[in-house]
């Protein structure tokens, strides 16, 4: 433990600091950012192409059965990119927490790409029990059924809390000067597409076309993050 004596005061005043508290240069602070936010991006594109099309969050209970049995290896090792996805995106948000340092708006909304990890934990967790039921032979119409239903909902809910974190985030950009003001009203239409989906989860749920903007958000999601990783790295 270091005692450092604060300059230009008679007061004596002693502030102790721990070994190593030094502040990470900003440079390497968000070049590490990027990194992450870059890597999340790649893990997450490729757990899709891996995964292939999956059935509609109305399909039936066979169609479903027939997906696992049949992508059991590939949904594996989706299911294990899928932890590496935590540090990416957690360096991500250390970055633009920095970077939104004086906008309290666009600060509010980091948290959401942590809440995001715990939200999309819930999605791993049904995709999991019905990789191994099915794998073991135990996985019966109603077990499949609810679980096929709870991984649909919670996936959409996913979308809702990461697309109002964007939308929350967009506005300091321009003001943040890592940020181009472009990603402002991209961000803006992510979060108000994945609220839309959400808002209409029951119907979405069911096959309506409102799912859609779901789908919409998320790629617009990808855009904005690659983009901000991008930034992010430039003004290194």
């Amino acid at each position: 433990m270091s005692r450092t004596i604060s300059a230009g005061r008679q007061t004596g005043a002693v502030r102790e600091t721990a070994p190593g508290d030094q502040a990470l240069p900003a440079r390497t602070a968000n070049r590490t950012a990027a990194l992450g936010g870059i890597g999340f991006a790649a893990i997450v594109i490729t757990e899709n192409i891996l995964r292939g099309p999956g059935p509609d969050t109305d399909a039936s209970t066979n169609e479903v059965l027939d997906y696992y049995a049949s992508h059991r290896t590939l949904v594996t090792v989706a299911t294990g990119l899928f932890v590496l996805t935590f540090p990416c995106i957690m360096l991500f948000a250390g970055g633009l927490w920095r970077a939104f340092a004086h906008h309290g708006v666009a600060r509010s909304g980091v948290p959401a790409l942590y809440a995001m990890l715990a939200s999309f934990t819930a999605v791993m967790v049904a995709d999991v029990s019905l990789n191994v039921l099915v794998h073991d032979g135990r996985a019966d119409a109603a077990t499949t059924g609810v679980l096929w239903s709870m991984r649909g909902a919670a996936l959409m809910l996913n979308g809702g809390i990461l697309g109002s974190g964007v939308l929350l985030m967009a506005q300091g950009a321009g003001c943040a000067n890592a940020l181009p003001r472009w990603l402002r009203p991209l961000g803006t239409l992510c979060g108000i597409l994945a609220i839309i989906s959400c808002v209409g989860l029951v119907p979405a749920m069911d096959g309506a076309a409102i799912g859609l903007a779901g789908l919409a958000a998320f790629a617009c999601w990808l855009v904005w993050l690659l983009a901000a990783s991008v930034s992010l790295w430039r003004h290194a």
